[in-house]
């Protein structure tokens, strides 16, 4: 779907049903701190509210306050009646909780106090569950906006359910645009045996119905968390994604990455930035950087990554066959021998290769990755590299087991085929 200024689905007040779907309310009240019993995963409400009004909602209410129950569930009418009649939000939210009807997920909130649509009222938001998903990993629900109006509240727009992903899940209702009411920033999980994902989304009001602001995808970030950073003066506001990778033994070592929404006021859109890499902390994702430094043509930070590759203490080791830390140290050595014939000469190639012979002794594991240093040395055409490049990329390609599976880390990680080791061509 094309979800570029998507506007949701209307839907007129107390009608279509609420079983097994989960909702998103808007109080009424003018806006103020959160009340003494709000619990932290509720977000304030705008600072102007006493506690006993953000409580009482759009209309007066009248004592004694109506008890939550779960046949408010039923029906969204319900609901809004239990909320009209200033029935607490924070009592609502508990009971779905115990229902086991709230989604879940890491940073997410339970709820949203706070004004959405500008008129200086606090609107409320949250989620549920279905009730019975079956056999499937899944738990669908919807997301329903009730809006505070002079006569009450109004289920203004809902989020339909969707069996592919789990119950939306919201993560903030700041000012991200600096236009003063909140954006409502939400994510549908989709979750296997190991891994989850998020499709975000940014709902903003324009006047008539909310739009979904968001650009780009935000599904191809396994294991993520979210963070959101209000407007502020003179910059607008962002929500970071950052991905802790697949999680399961055979992505091999994960390697955090965040990328950043910003809002862009000409195309009225959140943009996506592009991917960040955390700093390595396991010694492959080191020797990745190095490589990649080194086919941008930047040897002297590909010497600098090399070198801590070889030296960092720190650093941490990945030792599920097929990778062995001697022959990552091994291939290292070998690149430097490359580095060396690419950026400073034959010279200075042979007296890395010769640092390469002594540093293996005794370390059979290197043995084939000494004798592609070799090749780079001592082959007629040592200062003719592409040729030079050609004989070793055959070479590795015939030793497979021994020079490139070595070099596989998971397939969430690099691969490398034969043509990487030696990437210099005509």
């Amino acid at each position: 779907m094309d979800r570029k200024g998507s506007r949701l689905r209307p839907q007129p007040p107390a009608r279509a049903t609420l079983l097994l779907l989960g909702f998103t309310l808007a109080a009424c009240s003018a806006a103020s701190p959160a009340p003494q019993e709000t619990q932290p995963s509720i977000t304030d409400a705008p600072p102007t509210t006493t506690a006993r009004e953000a409580e009482a909602g759009c209309l007066p209410i009248h004592d004694p306050r109506p008890t939550p129950s779960a046949d408010l569930f039923q029906q969204p009418d319900r609901i809004t009646t239990y909320l009209d009649q200033g029935g607490s939000l924070e009592g609502l939210l508990h009971l779905a909780q115990e229902s086991r009807l709230l989604p879940d997920f890491p940073n997410a909130l339970r709820g949203v106090f706070t004004d959405l649509d500008g008129d200086q009222r606090a609107d409320v938001a949250f989620s549920l569950r279905t009730q019975d998903a079956g056999d499937s990993l899944q738990r669908p629900g919807s997301l329903f906006l009730w809006l505070c109006r002079d006569d009450g509240y109004y289920l203004q727009e809902l989020l339909l359910p969707e069996s592919a992903h789990d119950a939306p899940v919201l993560f903030g209702a700041d000012d991200l645009t600096g236009d003063g009411p909140g954006e409502l920033v939400f994510g549908r999980p989709s979750c296997g045996a190991h891994t989850c994902f998020l499709e975000l989304g940014i709902l903003q009001w324009n006047g008539e119905a909310f739009i979904d602001r968001w650009s780009g995808s935000s599904e191809d970030l396994p294991t993520p968390s979210v963070s959101v950073h209000p407007a502020g003066p003179g910059s607008s506001g962002s929500v970071a994604v950052t991905s802790g990778g697949v999680q399961s033994v055979g992505a091999g070592p994960p390697r955090p990455r965040t990328r950043v929404w910003s809002w862009d006021p000409s195309p009225q859109q959140f943009l996506p930035g592009p991917d960040v890499l955390s700093d390595p902390v396991f010694r492959i994702h080191v020797v990745h950087d190095a490589d990649a430094s080194f086919e941008a043509a930047d040897y002297d930070r590909a010497a600098d990554l090399y070198r801590r590759a070889l030296d960092g203490r720190a650093l941490l080791d990945w030792d599920a066959s097929p990778a062995s830390p001697p022959r990552l140290m091994a291939y290292v050595h070998y690149r430097f021998v490359l580095l060396a014939l690419t950026r400073d000469g034959e010279a200075a190639a042979r007296a890395s290769y010769n640092a390469m012979v002594e540093a293996s002794m005794g370390v059979p594991e290197a043995d084939d990755y000494v004798t592609m240093a070799r090749l780079l040395v001592e082959s007629p055409a040592a200062f003719d590299l592409p040729v030079v490049c050609a004989v070793v990329r055959e070479f590795a390609a015939d030793h497979q087991a021994q020079i490139l599976d070595p070099l596989y880390y998971g397939h969430d990680n690099r691969i490398y085929t034969a043509d990487d080791l030696c990437p210099l061509k005509e």
